[in-house]
Formats: structure tokens, C-alpha cells, sequence
């Protein structure tokens, strides 16, 4: 009986061992652009759902083997999808160029403003009130007194 439970374990312990060979190596390369560095992307392998981020030189290093698929996703840059070939483990590093994200924008048009209105010296809050709107939530009004000053007493 202690045999079969040693075989037993022994058959486990092996099956646990050669589940976790990795059959991707590591593919190094580097992402660039020809006017800006790259850095702190992310690189995704669709296949092994796996992932990692470019360093600040543009550098990576992600567990891949031929076929898998890696896109390359940056904020300034149009995300890439490349699918590997063996050519791309038999060089040193993989050399991935990626495009800048252009956005135009709408044309704006600024103009000056020409009037001058002179703002009374009396009631200033009033006006605090309508440029600011956390102020209005927050400025005391006291109800206890006219909003044309104090009573005067003779």
C-alpha cells in the first residue's frame, strides 16, 4: 500500500513538474519613433494574455514564441499588432516603429474684449459670487440685516 501511495505522488509530483516548462522565451527589443522617445508603454501578448511595459529608453523584454500575437499601445502613439515569425527570435532584438497619434483640432477664434464696465466699490461679493460658483454656495448672507446696510438709529 505504501508503494502505490509513493508512485502515486511520485506520478503528481512529476505532472506538476512538467506542467510548468515554459514553452515562450524571453524576446527582447525596443520600441522607437523617429522624432520622440518612447516610453512607459505597454506591450500585451494576446495569446498568453500577458503583458508588460516599455522603460524609459524604450526597452522591453516579453515571454513570446512564433505566432503569438503583441500589441504595442503608448498614449501619443497608434497602437500596433504584430504578429511574430521565426525571424524575429533568430535576431538579437526586435526593432517595432511606432506612428505618432495626430488629433487636429477645430480652429478657435479669441476676441478682445473692447468695454471696460467699472465695478462699484459697494457690493463686490455680488460679483465674486457670479464669476466663482463655489463661492456663492459659501459666502454668509446675513438675514438679519437689511441688504441696503445697517438700520441707522436716531
Amino acid at each position: 500500500m505504501k508503494s502505490k501511495i509513493g508512485i502515486l505522488v511520485l506520478f503528481l509530483f512529476y505532472q506538476f513538474s512538467s506542467g510548468q516548462i515554459l514553452t515562450r522565451i524571453p524576446l527582447y527589443g525596443q520600441a522607437v519613433n523617429d522624432s520622440i522617445k518612447i516610453e512607459n508603454g505597454i506591450i500585451f501578448n494576446i495569446n498568453s494574455k500577458t503583458g508588460t511595459v516599455i522603460n524609459s529608453q524604450g526597452f522591453f523584454t516579453v515571454l513570446a514564441k512564433v505566432n503569438d500575437t503583441l500589441v504595442f499601445s503608448s498614449l501619443a502613439f497608434k497602437t500596433k499588432r504584430i504578429k511574430l515569425a521565426q525571424k524575429d527570435f533568430s535576431s538579437s532584438s526586435l526593432r517595432v516603429k511606432l506612428e505618432i497619434l495626430t488629433k487636429q483640432l477645430v480652429e478657435v477664434v479669441i476676441y478682445a474684449k473692447k468695454s471696460i464696465h467699472p465695478i462699484e466699490a459697494g457690493n463686490l461679493q455680488k460679483y465674486v459670487d457670479m464669476q466663482y460658483f463655489d463661492d456663492e454656495k459659501y459666502s454668509p448672507k446675513n438675514r438679519t440685516m437689511p441688504s441696503d446696510g445697517p438700520l441707522k438709529t436716531e
